[in-house]
């Protein structure tokens, strides 16, 4: 549109980025949380362990091995949500400024902000 300004194209870049982020975030929480339930899930193996506030400690290192990396899987997880809604947020703080100040300028007659 050869009518909108610099600053429109902006809010359209990062809802444009912050859509990508949303996608990117929904497929690795995915595998994340896919990774964990396989950790949990092995029928194979038999768990004697003990919970600390290091970790986890087993007799078997593997299994050790495996719920540690679990935990810090859904840690990680976890971050990656916040971040993702405190992006969001932002943005509908953006769409909602952007959109304020349109509101504005057509409420004046002489169509400034």
């Amino acid at each position: 549109m050869p009518d909108e300004k610099p600053n429109d194209n902006n809010l359209l870049i990062a809802v444009v980025a912050i859509i990508l982020f949303s996608a990117i975030a929904a497929v690795s929480s995915a595998l994340i949380c896919d990774y964990v339930l396989n950790a949990f899930q092995n029928a194979d193996e038999t768990m004697a362990l003990l919970i600390t506030a290091d970790g986890f400690k087993s007799t078997d290192k593997k299994i050790e091995t495996k719920l540690n990396s679990a935990t810090t899987a859904l840690v990680n997880c976890r971050d990656v949500g916040y971040s993702l809604g405190v992006g969001c947020v932002l943005c509908g703080v953006a769409v909602f400024i952007r959109i304020r100040r349109q509101n504005a300028a057509n409420d004046r007659p002489d169509g400034k902000v």
